[in-house]
């Protein structure tokens, strides 16, 4: 599969997303203080291939109403594949005055 393609199971369900950077940043755009089960939805929705459509219903909504918990569980998972392996760290400066004084309220 392309290198797009993340696969997730959700229980006795194997979901294949073929998600693009503008998929990812629209879903994090879309989010607001409460917006975040539907941007999530959204998103997973329109990147779910088409064979898993159902299946992903399945799992993702009531009725039709989305499963907030399970929604936001398997958006988090697909946004982090789609980050890949890329390692961030923070590295502060020893003799900054910002870093002290944040090293010592932190304390």
């Amino acid at each position: 599969m392309d290198k797009n393609f993340i696969e997730v199971t959700v229980g006795p369900h194997t979901l294949h997303f073929d998600v693009e950077n503008a998929d990812i940043n629209k879903y994090l755009n879309q989010q607001g203080p409460n917006n975040k089960i539907q941007s999530a939805f959204n998103m997973l929705s329109t990147t779910v291939v088409d064979d898993d459509k159902e299946a992903f219903k399945s799992v993702a909504l009531i009725g039709s109403e989305p499963v907030g918990l399970v929604v936001i569980q398997i958006a988090t998972i697909v946004a982090g594949e789609f980050g890949g392996d890329l390692e961030i760290a923070i590295k502060k400066p020893s003799n900054s005055s910002k870093a002290s004084s944040k090293t010592a309220s932190a304390k």
